[in-house]
């Protein structure tokens, strides 16, 4: 099979492209430590709006956590425990915008128990 030049460049230019995304990409490790921030403001916030800033930060950061490439037997253990961080992230946004601020820093405690939860399964 001959190849021309012009479909040689082709292909390099979409394998560049793609492996520059995924260069670009978080991941999990990095994911896990904005989580880890986040989480730490949204416990010392003293208003409601910041919360819900550091708390939308956070579910940004479990989200782009949820679409990185976990491989092999932890697979299912990890999607299981960012689904249900994410279902309590949303339990702690309704909670703020229900209760106010106090309330929903009591939910988002959870947070910190489902994190330690699936820590210490997947040995992290």
């Amino acid at each position: 099979m001959k190849i021309t030049v012009p479909v040689l460049i082709a292909l390099s230019s979409v394998l560049f492209v793609n492996g520059n995304a995924m260069a670009n990409s978080p991941t999990v490790k990095d994911s896990m430590k904005l989580m880890s921030k986040s989480y730490r403001a949204v416990m010392k916030d003293t208003n409601i709006d910041s919360f819900k800033k550091d708390l939308s930060s956070f579910k940004q950061s479990a989200q782009e956590a949820q679409h990185t490439s976990v491989v092999g037997n932890d697979k299912a253990t990890f999607d299981s425990g960012m689904k249900q961080l994410l279902d309590e992230v949303n339990v702690v946004e309704a909670t703020a915008e229900q209760k106010g601020l106090v309330p929903a820093q009591q939910e988002a405690k959870k947070l910190r128990d489902i994190m330690g939860q699936f820590h210490t399964k997947l040995g992290v």
